[in-house]
């Protein structure tokens, strides 16, 4: 089995602002690994952002690019995945380019619930 560690500031932001998901679109993704990491990653990030945040490709290459040999085999795989993701998560604002990603604020895949009191 494959554990994961995390380190205690990002276990920490974990627990205070939990990450959105949408359960259809976990289940859509589910044989789609790269797709379901970009997906999980936007959920995570992009509904927190105050302002646009530019990735640069090999950012982005060392993040998810560990099944990809070269960096110019990733970006086409990269981009197809993120399509995916960002069908089953239309409220994503992310533009690639030559250059990497631009990720934008954008709405929580997730609507936000209102709990009355009482």
């Amino acid at each position: 089995t494959e554990e994961v560690y995390l380190d205690e500031a990002f276990f920490k932001s974990l627990m205070e602002h939990p990450v959105p998901l949408q359960e259809a679109a976990v289940r859509e993704l589910a044989s789609k690994p790269m797709a379901l990491d970009i997906y999980l990653w936007l959920a995570w990030r992009l509904h927190v952002l105050e302002k646009p945040l530019n990735l640069t490709w090999p950012a982005l290459y060392g993040q998810f690019g560990g099944g990809t040999s070269k960096l110019k085999h990733f970006k086409p795989e990269f981009a197809k995945n993120l399509a995916m993701a960002m069908a089953v998560y239309p409220g994503a604002r992310v533009e690639l380019g030559l250059e990497g990603a631009k990720l934008q604020p954008s709405y929580s895949p997730v609507e936000p619930r209102i709990i009355r009191a009482g």
